[in-house]
C-alpha cells in the first residue's frame, strides 16, 4: 500500500507520520534497498537506510510548539584557537547555556580571525577565544563586535556583560 517513489526498493518500505492531524505530512520514509550498491559496481549487500527533510521536521516542530522564537541568536561566539581546544571550548559552551547564554561553538579550523569575521557575519554580539589558556587562568577576553572593545572577564562574570 505504500509507494515511495524509487526504483532500488527490494523489500519493506516505511513511512514515519506525526500524529496530530495539523500536520498530516510524513516526516522520513525509506526502506530495504539490497541491489543499491551494485548499481555503483559494488557487490551486493544488503541494507537499509531512511531519510527526512528539513520542510518536514520545520513542519513538526512548529506543529507542536517546539520552535525557538525569533530572534533568539546566540549571544556568544565561542572561538577555538587550535582543534585541540573544540572539547574544552564545548564544555565551557555547556557552563555558560547553563546560565542562560545562548552560545555558538566553532568547529572549523578557521583561524582566529577568520572566526571573528564569522561571528560579526552571523550577528553574534560577543566573541571569546577559548583556549588552554583561558581554560588554566579562567579569565577571557569579551569581544563586543559592534563597538570592537574587548573586557577582560572572568568566566564567572560573563553573564553579566552579555545579558545586559
Amino acid at each position: 500500500t505504500l509507494t515511495r517513489g524509487f526504483d532500488y526498493y527490494t523489500g519493506t518500505t516505511f513511512e514515519v507520520f506525526d500524529t496530530n492531524p495539523e500536520n498530516p505530512r510524513a516526516l522520513m520514509g525509506g526502506g530495504r534497498y539490497d541491489r543499491l550498491l551494485a548499481l555503483f559496481g559494488k557487490e551486493l549487500l544488503p541494507a537499509v537506510g531512511f531519510a527526512f527533510g528539513d520542510v518536514t521536521l520545520s513542519d513538526f516542530l512548529e506543529t507542536h510548539g517546539l520552535l525557538p522564537a525569533a530572534g533568539q541568536r546566540p549571544q556568544v561566539y565561542l572561538g577555538t584557537p587550535t582543534p585541540e581546544d573544540r572539547s574544552r571550548a564545548s564544555i565551557f559552551a555547556d557552563s555558560l547555556r547553563n546560565e542562560g547564554i545562548r552560545v555558538f561553538v566553532n568547529l572549523t579550523d578557521k583561524s582566529l580571525g577568520d572566526q571573528v569575521r564569522d561571528a560579526a557575519r552571523r550577528q553574534i554580539p560577543y566573541f571569546v577565544a577559548y583556549g588552554e589558556a583561558e581554560a588554566a587562568s579562567g579569565r577571557v577576553r569579551l569581544k563586543a563586535l559592534a563597538t570592537g572593545e574587548e573586557s577582560d572577564v572572568t568566566v564567572a562574570d560573563i553573564a553579566e556583560y552579555v545579558m545586559v
